[in-house]
């Protein structure tokens, strides 16, 4: 849920944590961490999303903090406040 100020709440949201390959579909999380290759099917928001090897969104990804060691493909967009690459 976006609060008032554009914030993600993380209340109640999971994480996702790929590690070596994996996929997961899309949706709105706490974190997304991918060390290795992975993919999220749809569009998905996250507070933190870091990956280190090879990132593929198939949609639209909203992730305030967001750092990158690696390659990334989006089919959507990328919006956010911070990155580093």
């Amino acid at each position: 849920m976006i609060t008032e100020n554009g914030r993600l709440n993380s209340v109640g949201k999971s994480d996702v944590r790929m590690i070596g390959e994996g996929d997961s579909a899309g949706g709105e999380y706490r974190k997304i961490h991918i060390m290795g290759q992975g993919r999220i099917d749809g569009d998905a928001g996250c507070e933190a999303f870091r990956c280190t090897g090879d990132a593929s969104v198939q949609g639209h990804l909203n992730a305030p903090n967001f750092r990158l060691f690696g390659n990334m493909h989006l089919k959507g967009g990328l919006t956010g406040d911070t990155a580093l690459k």
